[in-house]
């Protein structure tokens, strides 16, 4: 890898602005150093600069990730080095027209010993959990709220990837689908 190069970053064919992209290293030096560098509207980052030495980039968007690479830099670099990775973000997500479920608590049973009560569990479903539905890419974001048995769904969203979060207390569930199209 060239000590210049730039990290392209796609979503559906289209570039994505917005995607940190993380760079660690120089690995097994004591000046090993951390910095990130954000696509911008062509997604596109560059970097520059880098010492000799091994590395790793880890792409994420939307806590979701797009790359995860090790790459070394040579001091002095042939003229096959690579000055370009390209990366595609979300294109793996399942197909699916509706997003449903039901969000529970799996607590210890009670009444038994501490080994009887861990292996006999008790799903406690988790009402009133406001959950949030983000287009990756226009950033529309469609709201439900699960009901008194846990139970939620999405209808009804249009056709493209979407990212799921929810933040009930100190449950997190983040997740990653991409709609049906019709």
């Amino acid at each position: 890898m060239r000590s210049d190069f730039a990290v392209k970053i796609r979503h559906a064919d289209k570039p994505l602005p917005g995607v940190a992209v993380e760079i660690t290293g120089p690995q097994g030096t004591s000046g090993a150093k951390k910095f990130t560098v954000r696509t911008g509207t062509d997604g596109i980052a560059r970097i520059s600069n880098l010492a000799p030495g091994d590395y790793w980039l880890d792409a994420e968007y939307l806590d979701i990730g797009a790359a995860y690479h090790c790459f070394h830099v040579k001091e002095k670099s042939s003229r096959k080095a690579k000055c370009n990775l390209a990366y595609d973000w979300g294109d793996i997500a399942f197909g699916t027209r509706r997003i449903a479920g039901k969000l529970v608590d799996s607590q210890p049973g009670k009444g038994g010993t501490l080994i009887w009560n861990l292996t006999h569990r008790v799903d406690v479903p988790i009402s009133t959990a406001r959950l949030a539905l983000q287009d990756a890419t226009t950033g529309a974001v469609y709201h439900t709220t699960s009901d008194a048995n846990g139970a939620f769904a999405f209808d009804g969203i249009p056709s493209g990837t979407t990212y799921c979060t929810s933040t009930p207390g100190s449950l997190s569930l983040t997740a990653t689908m991409k709609r049906a199209t019709t």
